[in-house]
């Protein structure tokens, strides 16, 4: 797997001492886009929701629908045009 590879050469690069246990990955569903242009808000989305549960434990948050709606990517794009205005 390219993370394990990478791994090993982050720990190889900063002189780290390889650990005893395998690294263990699990596979997480999240909400996948069906166009080609929301893949940025989908990632704000998806980032808002987890950090807005009020958990410590990352699979509590995980979101595993298949999509959003349009009215949920709309939300998105409001807020994040909102914020950028109070710049320009």
């Amino acid at each position: 797997m390219i993370l394990n590879t990478a791994l090993t050469i982050f720990q190889s690069q900063k002189n780290l001492k390889k650990t005893r246990k395998t690294t263990f990955w699990k596979a997480v569903k999240c909400p996948l886009q069906v166009g080609t242009v929301e893949c940025g808000y989908y990632v704000m989305r998806y980032m808002r929701e987890i950090l807005s549960k009020d958990t410590s434990i990352i699979t509590d948050a995980i979101d595993t629908r298949n999509s959003y709606s349009q009215l949920e990517l709309d939300e998105v794009r409001v807020e994040w045009a909102e914020f950028l205005s109070r710049y320009i």
